[in-house]
């Protein structure tokens, strides 16, 4: 398909995340993606990178007015600022078995599985042109120790010590041998030792302009639009996109609207009835459902009727699945499995 293209333009992990991809773009070509009003604040200064691409408009969500916070840490933060601003060690891709190494290099497991030895790249530095080492990998994972709250990957219940051998190994110590686990730790944001060391409780931090070492940098924002532009410094190389749009929409409504006129160029937001409303407006007009989750239904099993396992093979039993599947999901996606696999969607590419 060729609009997967775009994936590997943008060289992100942010981007992947999204249940849903829908683009009116099947190429980065001047001709395939509208052009989009760059604009600067005073606030912040943009980098541009010497291109002839132009933006790709992006809607990842939809949640009204946008906060100037681009904290990772922060339940609410904006589309792009983890992945594209801020990067792991390594992405983990969760359509194949790839891993793709990003502040890492490369790893190793040790004293019997126990120590989760990581090689970090040498020519990184943060949008400030600080040097990223060791130290700011053993700050962020003591950060997280420090403030439970801000540790959402549960690394500290794992893990013993994490310690710098030189300014580019970082051992991983865990209490136990736990090799499926290192996928989190890895999977973890790193920030600079130092900005955060002196902002505090992670989870509570106002970041305005927030100092990365990925593809992008904030160029300008304000609660109708922000704006990424391509990170000059970035070691892998400037992506072929030089800036990304990201509008705000209050709703799934006025937002499929856009994509469908050619406003939008990619949007995860969900999309009724993908091919009438859209992929028929026009040849260019792609889509794609990863298969990114599973969507679980727990009982509480301190509660003394749905602890009883006979109840909650009735509520099983009760449960249309072919309804939800048809009247909740616009039969985009297969029934679910009972096995609670990801399964690869067959037919959710176009």
């Amino acid at each position: 398909m060729k609009s997967t293209k775009l994936l590997a333009i943008l060289s992100s992990a942010s981007l992947f995340a999204m249940g849903l991809f829908a683009t009116s773009s099947v190429s980065a070509s001047a001709a395939s993606i509208p052009l989009a009003l760059a604009t600067h604040s005073a606030k912040h200064v943009a980098r541009r990178a010497a291109s002839t691409n132009p933006p790709l408009t992006i809607v990842a969500a939809v949640a009204g007015d946008f906060q100037d916070n681009f904290n990772p840490f922060s339940p609410t933060v904006n589309q792009g600022t983890v992945g594209l601003i801020y990067e792991p060690l390594f992405y983990f891709n969760t359509m194949d078995p790839g891993v793709d190494p990003l502040l890492g290099l490369n790893y190793h497991w040790a004293n019997g599985n126990k120590n989760l030895v990581v090689n970090l790249r040498k020519n990184v530095k943060w949008t400030d042109g600080t040097a990223f080492t060791s130290a700011d990998v053993v700050f962020t994972f003591d950060l997280l120790k420090k403030y439970p709250a801000a540790d959402t990957n549960g690394n500290w219940q794992q893990l013993k010590a994490v310690v710098a051998h030189g300014p580019y190994q970082v051992v991983f110590e865990y209490k136990t041998p736990n090799v499926p686990f290192s996928w989190y730790t890895l999977s973890t944001t790193i920030v600079p030792k130092h900005i955060w060391s002196k902002l505090g409780d992670p989870t509570k931090a106002v970041v305005t302009h927030p100092i990365g070492t990925g593809a992008y940098e904030l160029a300008s924002f304000n609660a109708q639009d922000y704006k990424l532009t391509v990170n000059p410094r970035y070691y892998l190389g400037k992506p072929a996109v030089p800036t990304l749009n990201y509008p705000a929409f209050s709703g799934n409504e006025p937002a499929d609207m856009a994509l469908a006129k050619g406003d939008v160029d990619w949007t995860g937001v969900f999309i009724p009835n993908i091919k009438q409303t859209f992929t028929s407006k026009s040849a260019n007009n792609k889509y794609w459902f990863p298969s990114s989750g599973i969507t679980d239904l727990y009982a509480n099993l301190k509660d003394p009727v749905l602890s009883q396992l006979a109840v909650r093979k009735a509520i099983s039993m009760a449960i249309n699945r072919q309804q939800i599947y048809m009247e909740g999901e616009y039969g985009y996606e297969p029934v679910a499995s009972p096995t609670g696999l990801i399964l690869l969607n067959t037919n959710t590419c176009l």
